[in-house]
């Protein structure tokens, strides 16, 4: 189908890599930097609709002069003993020190007696700031008093840490460019060493790194332009992840035609006709992978929670750049170096396969039993999925020794856990004010809400219109149980208190995390099926059949649930935590499900090759497993290893969806694409591929000379010609 282009990118190579030079280079001058695009606030993220967002633009408009971002500085003593009143008083001298510093976007800094714990361990400072928590500025400023305070503490009892929205945001930026930084070395050197394992070749090594490189400059460059154009934002964790991601699959194509190429030459073509060949055979299997990938992210455009609806087309994005690099960029250099990508290896010499003949020869002579053992190991998998328990506390995400982590610590010492970010009740009568009456009963029953452990002064608006009730809870705002206590209990309650013509809204940290996880659930139902059904509708297109993309889709919903198990397993059950990343089922389903299916797009491509070219169908599942297992093997250890970097970046939820994709691609090739897959084609054989091969047989198929076709049709008519070649080749 795509030969035409194989044809044109080997003849116009230089061309092709011209244009490409040219294309990346426009788009870095004309793009601004990706960080400018790039948001941390998760509120910013929910629809306009949503109560928490409401709530908060009536707190703007109510309060103004109260509004933005918040943060507390958290005093304690060094040697953790209670402060003595000589540190009271050294701590109001440096709050007066800080309000006298004038510091941009700070509104004022306030502490007092009600602000020292009663045990006396921490001494608390409420800081607002003027902007929101994603605000550079806000950072700026959170920064600034951050070294402000330490360096008047420095040779004191008392010791300083700062946290809340604001000093959260800045600590989660901060992390993830640290991850960014770590993931690109080690990402990079993983690559490197297992490519030079792969082919023992200087020029097939230093290939996709060149490559994935300039697609990760130009794709970045790309989602910037767009995001700047179309004045959208995008998620803190957008950077990293395209990262491993087109480093993954931009690999995996690379390595689809390395592999195809080096077959070419060992059985006796020329460098450039291997290259045409090569590329004309799996130039559908690379768009096929790449086009469900695309289809798959681009379903999270649907998404309510603006944070995926923006995640999945920018990672389309690079998808389709690092789809057009594998079909003609890739290409066009191959041509132009030739055999000597694979120097100093001999490129004729044949490698030993990683998938031994013998492995394949023993899933086709007992595929029945191939498919049980692979469905039981899927199966047992899945069933940790059932204890799944999703996560909404951003400060998870934040490495555990930053400062806003050690500070909450440190405040939790002699506050209520809902201290951090109290919750917010609302009472609104645009008529007029509203009665002192209302208040004290909406108060006194959210009082007695189990949950609750104190309520503060309420707070008036200049026109008595709106009343603020903070409310301060007893679990941590963001942990499950806060969200529970405020969605089940605490809001049913006060929206039950109040009289016809007053408005109540809750509003604050755990109610957008309420709105979140009522998004998020609503996003499972909706897009998860609408992206299975385009990865569906690709491998019909691509297989010309019905029967193998629906056992495939059967095959990869059980491999998903068997990586969200594994997961829960690893992390839940034996490392203690409390659940896992809100949004990991998503990614998991995109990343393991969509990129994932590569490896048995590849290996069910190659044996209805196989077939096409006369060979009985178990000898067809012979020779694809034989010959595309190497290369699905060596690509999926590659993308496994490069997610598994994402161990290495002290960010929870990089970590997590580190070791959930690289379990699910585990799961995915030896499960799946070289076990159960290829087991189930060779029990239902032709009718695999119904209706496309109904009725053939290896009879239909005969071997026919170059001269009887065009080029194109000579890479197809010559692939019986090549099956008596690797024959003699291998033997």
């Amino acid at each position: 189908m795509l030969g035409w282009l194989a044809r044109v990118v080997t003849r116009w190579a230089w061309a092709v890599v011209g244009i490409w030079v040219a294309l990346v280079t426009a788009l870095v001058l004309l793009a601004p930097a990706l960080s400018s695009v790039v948001s941390s606030d998760s509120g910013g993220f929910l629809p306009a609709d949503k109560e928490s967002v409401v709530a908060s633009k009536l707190a703007a408009r109510a309060f103004p002069a109260e509004s933005g971002a918040p943060a507390v500085m958290v005093f304690a003593r060094r040697d953790g003993q209670p402060l003595q009143d000589g540190d009271i008083e050294r701590v109001d001298q440096t709050v007066e020190a800080l309000n006298g510093l004038k510091v941009n976007r700070v509104k004022g800094i306030a502490t007092g007696e009600d602000a020292v714990a009663r045990n006396r361990s921490v001494q608390l400072a409420s800081v607002l700031l003027s902007g929101t928590s994603d605000d550079q500025a806000v950072k700026d400023a959170v920064a600034r008093l951050r070294a402000e305070s330490a360096n008047r503490l420095t040779g004191t009892s008392l010791r300083v840490g700062m946290t809340g929205d604001a000093a959260i945001s800045l600590d989660y930026d901060t992390a993830f460019v640290d991850a960014e930084e770590i993931l690109t070395y080690v990402t990079g050197g993983l690559v490197v060493l297992l490519l030079l394992i792969v082919f023992r070749g200087v020029l097939a090594t230093l290939l996709p790194i060149v490559v994935v490189g300039a697609v990760y400059v130009a794709s970045s460059a790309a989602v910037a332009l767009l995001a700047s154009e179309l004045h959208f934002k995008v998620g803190s964790f957008l950077p990293p992840l395209m990262l491993v991601v087109l480093f993954g699959i931009g690999t995996d194509y690379i390595l689809f035609v390395l592999f195809r190429v080096r077959e070419r030459l060992q059985l006796g073509d020329d460098p450039r006709t291997a290259v045409r060949r090569a590329t004309h055979h799996v130039a559908e299997v690379i768009a096929s992978a790449a086009l469900a990938v695309v289809g798959a992210f681009l379903a999270l455009a649907l998404s309510d929670l603006t944070l995926l609806s923006t995640l999945g087309p920018a990672v389309a994005v690079g998808v389709v750049i690092m789809m057009l690099a594998g079909l003609t960029l890739v290409p066009a250099v191959l041509s132009l170096v030739g055999s000597a990508v694979f120097w100093p290896s001999r490129s004729g010499r044949r490698h030993r396969a990683v998938t031994e003949p013998r492995t394949a020869r023993a899933v086709v002579r007992r595929p029945v039993w191939t498919v049980v053992v692979s469905a039981l190991v899927l199966a047992a998998s899945a069933w940790g999925a059932l204890g799944y328990q999703p996560n909404f506390n951003f400060l998870d995400d934040v490495p555990r020794n930053s400062e806003s982590n050690r500070a909450y610590q440190d405040l939790k010492s002699g506050f209520p856990a809902g201290a951090l970010s109290p919750t917010y009740v609302y009472l609104e009568n645009t008529g007029a004010a509203v009665e002192p009456e209302v208040v004290d009963r909406v108060a006194e029953s959210a009082r007695k809400v189990s949950g609750v452990s104190g309520l503060m002064e309420p707070q008036v608006s200049a026109d008595g219109h709106v009343i603020r009730l903070p409310v301060l809870l007893a679990h941590d705002p963001s942990s499950r149980a806060a969200l529970d206590d405020v969605e089940h209990r605490l809001r049913p309650t006060v929206t039950g208190q109040a009289p016809p013509g007053v408005r109540v809204l809750v509003g604050g940290e755990t109610m957008t995390g309420v709105d979140i996880r009522a998004t998020v659930a609503d996003d499972l139902r909706t897009v998860l099926p609408l992206a299975a059904l385009v990865i569906g509708l690709i491998l019909v297109l691509l297989l010309r059949g019905v029967v193998a993309p629906l056992f495939l889709m059967v095959a990869v919903t059980l491999n998903f649930l068997g990586a969200l198990g594994l997961t829960v397993v690893g992390f839940q059950n034996l490392l203690g935590e409390p659940g896992l990343m809100f949004l990991l089922p998503v990614l998991i389903n995109l990343f393991v499900v969509a990129i994932g299916t590569d490896y048995n797009i590849l290996v069910v491509a190659r044996i209805r090759e196989e077939l096409r070219a006369g060979l009985p169908v178990r000898g067809a599942v012979v020779r694809a497993m034989t010959e595309a297992g190497p290369s699905a093997l060596a690509a999926a250890a590659i993308l496994a290893a490069s997610f598994a970097s994402l161990l290495l970046a002290g960010v929870g939820m990089l970590v997590q969806i580190g070791f959930a994709v690289a379990i699910g691609i585990a799961l995915t090739v030896f499960a799946m694409a070289l076990g159960l897959v290829p087991a189930l084609v060779a029990l239902l054989g032709r009718w695999t591929f119904w209706p496309a091969m109904r009725g053939r047989s290896a009879a239909d198929v005969r071997p026919v000379s170059g001269s009887e076709k065009g080029a194109e049709d000579t890479d197809d008519a010559g692939d019986a010609n090549d099956t008596r070649k690797r024959l003699e080749v291998r033997g």
